[in-house]
């Protein structure tokens, strides 16, 4: 019972820590393009791969919300921020692979290969890749971890949702789990280094 109790009460704090990052950066998340500020990039992040290699359901509605920001004009390059650990898992590929088969120019296509965490994908964008301002593009739940990141790293950063791919409980599961989450990345930005460092590339 004192376990749960415990439990209950770290939660709560958690979610209040949540609460007030929300209250902090929702003038800074957007759901629809028109309010958007145009900026040079966007950052997609990654999200897995199905069993045939190719962009899970979430991910694909990032990639497509990204296409949608490039194709109104709002930015020039997509940042394509994945996982490459493996030589059989190759996100920011198979994220490139269909943006290409959504209408964009290889040439306005990046491929981060070394976005294994949030954190890892914002510090390369500012670090390697030069951009300190951007377009973040996520789902809801998701988004607060990754506007304060950026923010933290000193990156000036616009949200732009991706719409759920889950069912009502999935999106409560991946909400849930951020909200868990809270403390280790807001320790993580203080702490942690990144997990693949490297030479700038222009863009």
């Amino acid at each position: 019972m004192k376990f749960l109790k415990l439990s209950f009460c770290v939660f709560c704090i958690f979610l209040i820590i949540y609460f007030l990052l929300w209250v902090k950066y929702k003038i800074s998340i957007y759901k629809n393009t028109e309010s958007i500020l145009p900026q040079y990039a966007a950052l997609v992040l990654g999200a897995g791969l199905s069993g045939d290699h190719t962009p899970s359901d979430i991910l694909n509605e990032r990639i497509k919300a990204g296409v949608e920001l490039y194709k109104l004009g709002k930015v020039k390059k997509l940042i394509m921020s994945g996982d490459n650990r493996f030589q059989n898992y190759n996100e920011p590929d198979a994220m490139k692979n269909r943006a290409l088969e959504l209408g964009i120019p290889e040439k306005d296509i990046i491929e981060d290969f070394a976005g294994r965490r949030t954190f890892d994908s914002c510090w390369r964008v500012k670090n390697i890749f030069s951009q300190d301002k951007i377009i973040i593009v996520t789902q809801n739940f998701h988004m607060l971890r990754s506007l304060f990141l950026c923010d933290e790293l000193n990156i000036k950063t616009t949200g732009y949702i991706a719409k759920d791919a889950g069912n009502f409980i999935e999106n409560i599961i991946w909400s849930t789990r951020d909200i868990i989450g809270t403390f280790v990345w807001t320790i993580e930005v203080h702490f942690a280094k990144p997990g693949v460092g490297g030479q700038k590339i222009s863009i």
